[in-house]
């Protein structure tokens, strides 16, 4: 989380620790936008340090979790370098790289979108089964 790298960061120096200091500041930014992208997550990950102060959720909560979220894994892969590169290949030895560009604009997006929703769904169960003490 950002709120646990500030300090972190604050403990740097510009003068010497620059470069270990920007890749925290480049870093930081990342994760802020991860965070406001998900606040689903943010507050399933919340309600999980609260109910099991000591990291550790039970084997029900995990299995839940797992069981809800491995669906979305054939489309991580899909997000992932390999299928880029297929794309990209294709695109080139069909001697039109704009499609490249299309693929990587309109259906990866497209998907991403799709996995965020469906993740902040997914987190948004848990979240109310754990207030609940469900589990």
């Amino acid at each position: 989380s950002v709120s646990a790298m500030q300090d972190k960061y604050k403990a740097l120096s510009w003068k010497k620790d620059f470069f270990s200091k920007l890749v925290m500041a480049v870093y930081m930014n990342y994760t802020r936008n991860q965070e406001q992208m998900t606040p689903a997550m943010q507050r399933l990950r919340a309600a999980i340090a609260e109910h099991w102060p000591d990291g550790k959720p039970s084997k029900a909560f995990s299995e839940a979790f797992r069981a809800r979220s491995l669906p979305l894994m054939k489309y991580t892969n899909i997000l992932s370098f390999n299928w880029r590169s297929i794309a990209l290949f294709v695109a080139i030895l069909a001697k039109m790289p704009w499609l490249y560009f299309a693929f990587e604009l309109v259906v990866l997006n497209i998907l991403l979108v799709y996995m965020v929703l469906r993740h902040e769904r997914i987190c948004r169960t848990l979240t109310k089964a754990i207030e609940n003490d469900t589990f």
